[in-house]
C-alpha cells in the first residue's frame, strides 16, 4: 500500500502523521518513567480538556481552508506569488484578513472557556497543578493562531510546505517535551512544549514562503467582498457539528477522571491516544488531496472527485485496519507478560474501543468528502449523536465501567449513527449537484 506514496504532498503528509504517531510512544515512555499513575491521569485530562479550545473556533479553520481552496481555483502560483484576475485576488486576500479579524475574538474566548472548565475539574487539586493548567490554557488558545495560518496556507494548495512546517515544529516540541519530563518539569512539560510548538510553527511558516506572506500583507484590496453572510450560514452548521464532536472524542477522559478516578482516566487516556493516532494516520491519504478535492467540487468535476475519493478511502480503511491489528497484538502481549499492564486497559476493553473508533473513522472519511462541497448537512445528526453519546457516557461512567461503556458505544455508532450519517450526506450531495446543474443551465 505504501508504494503509492509517489506524490510529494502525500509523502509529506505521511511524514507529518508519522512524526505525530511517533510522538505517542515517545510521550508514553516519558510518562511511564517520569510520572506516577496519578499524574498520568491528570496529564491526559489536561489534553482532553484542552480540546475545548476548538469549541471557540467551531470549525472556523476548516471553513476558511475550504473557502480559500475554492477561491484558489481561480488563481495560479508563479514564482512564489499568487497571480490571477484582480477581483479573484481581492476576494482571496480579503477572506484571509476577515479570518484574522475573527480570530482576535476567538482566541480570548478559547482561553476563557478553558480556564472556567479547568477550574471545575481541578479546583480541589494543588496550586501548582492549577498554575500548570492556566499556563496550558493560554498557550492552547494562542496556538489557534498558528492553526489558522497553517489552514490558510494549506488552502492555497501549499500542502507540502504546510506539513513540512508542522513536521519540523512537532519534532522540536517533542524533543523539548521529553527533555522537560526528564528534568522533572512534570505537568509543566505540557505548556513548555506548547510554547515551543507555537513559536517554531510561526517562525517557520513565515520563513518558508516570505513572498506569499508579504504579498498577503501588502496587497491593497479594491474590490471588497462581504464574507460574513456567506461564512456565518455555514459556520452555524459547522459549529453544531464541531461542538457535538467534542462529546464523541474528548468527553471520556474528563468523565473518567471525575467518576472513576485518576488511575482509570490515565489508562483510558493513554489507550485513546494510541487508537486515535492510528485513525489520524489513516486520514492522511484523504487530507493530502483535500485542496484538490475542494477545487474539483468547485469546478463540478463530480466523476473525478468520486474516483479520487474512493481510491483514497480504500487506502485509509486499510491503514486503520492493519494499525488496529498491530495495536491489539501489542496489548495482548503486554497483558500476557505483565509489562506495565497497570498503565493500560485490559485487552477486551481496548478491542471495543477500536471497534467504536472504526465507526468514527468511517463517518469522518465521509464527512471530509461531503464538506469538500462547502456544505454541512450533519448538524442535526451531530446533535443526536452528541446527546446520545453524552447520555451513554455519563450513565456508564457513574453506574458501571469503561468496558460496558464502549460496548454500548460500538453498538450505537455502528447500527444507528453510521447509517444515518451516510444517508444524510448522500442526500445533501445530490441536492448540491442538482441545484448547481440548474444554475449552469440557466446561464446558458
Amino acid at each position: 500500500m505504501f508504494f503509492l506514496l509517489n506524490n510529494k504532498d502525500t509523502l509529506m503528509v505521511f511524514l507529518d502523521k508519522l512524526i505525530i504517531a511517533g510522538k505517542g510512544p515517545i510521550i508514553i515512555v516519558g510518562i511511564l518513567f517520569f510520572l506516577n499513575i496519578e499524574e498520568q491521569g491528570l496529564w491526559y485530562t489536561f489534553i482532553s480538556l484542552s480540546a475545548l479550545s476548538g469549541l471557540a473556533e467551531m470549525g472556523f479553520t476548516t471553513i476558511i481552508s475550504q473557502f480559500v481552496s475554492h477561491e484558489h481555483a481561480n488563481l495560479k502560483n508563479k514564482n512564489g506569488y499568487l497571480r490571477g484576475k484582480r477581483k479573484s485576488l481581492d476576494k482571496a486576500f480579503g477572506l484571509v484578513r476577515y479570518a484574522v479579524r475573527v480570530y482576535c475574538y476567538i482566541v480570548p474566548l478559547a482561553i476563557f472557556i478553558l480556564t472556567v472548565v479547568g477550574w471545575y475539574f481541578f479546583k480541589d487539586q494543588s496550586f501548582t497543578i492549577l498554575i500548570a493548567w492556566f499556563g496550558y490554557c493560554i498557550l492552547s488558545g494562542l496556538n489557534l493562531v498558528a492553526s489558522l495560518l497553517q489552514s490558510i496556507y494549506r488552502g492555497f494548495d501549499r500542502v507540502f510546505h504546510t506539513h513540512l512546517i508542522k513536521a519540523v515544529s512537532n519534532v522540536i516540541s517533542i524533543v523539548v517535551l521529553f527533555i522537560s519530563l526528564f528534568l522533572g518539569a512534570g505537568l509543566f512539560a505540557l505548556p513548555i512544549s506548547m510554547a515551543v510548538l507555537l513559536l517554531s510553527a510561526l517562525i517557520l511558516l513565515f520563513n518558508v514562503d516570505k513572498r506569499f506572506w508579504l504579498q498577503l500583507i501588502r496587497h491593497k484590496i479594491k474590490y471588497f467582498h462581504s464574507w460574513y453572510d456567506e461564512i456565518i450560514s455555514l459556520q452555524a452548521k459547522f459549529s453544531v457539528s464541531f461542538f457535538c464532536g467534542y462529546f464523541m472524542f474528548n468527553l471520556f477522559v474528563p468523565l473518567a477522571f471525575k467518576y472513576q478516578g485518576a488511575v482509570i482516566a490515565g489508562q483510558l487516556g493513554l489507550t485513546l491516544t494510541i487508537v486515535r493516532t492510528i485513525s489520524s494516520f489513516s486520514y492522511t491519504w484523504l487530507e493530502s488531496k483535500l485542496p484538490s478535492m475542494n477545487m474539483m467540487a468547485a469546478k463540478m468535476q463530480r466523476d473525478n472527485l468520486n474516483q479520487l475519493f474512493w481510491k483514497k478511502t480504500q487506502l485509509s480503511v486499510m491503514t486503520f485496519f492493519f494499525g488496529s491489528i498491530i495495536l491489539l497484538m501489542i496489548i495482548f502481549l503486554i497483558n500476557k507478560y505483565s509489562f506495565y499492564e497497570y498503565r493500560v486497559l485490559d485487552f477486551k476493553v481496548i478491542f471495543f474501543i477500536v471497534l467504536s473508533e472504526a465507526s468514527i473513522v468511517c463517518m469522518s472519511i465521509y464527512a471530509i468528502f461531503v464538506r469538500a462541497h462547502k456544505i454541512e448537512p450533519f448538524h442535526y445528526v451531530s446533535i443526536i449523536s452528541a446527546f446520545s453519546v453524552a447520555g451513554i457516557s455519563f450513565y456508564f461512567m457513574m453506574a458501571s465501567d469503561v468496558y460496558y461503556l464502549y460496548i454500548a458505544l460500538a453498538i450505537f455508532q455502528w447500527f444507528i449513527m453510521l447509517p444515518m450519517f451516510l444517508v444524510v450526506g448522500y442526500q445533501a450531495m445530490e441536492k448540491y449537484y442538482l441545484l448547481n446543474n440548474q444554475r449552469l443551465e440557466m446561464r446558458k
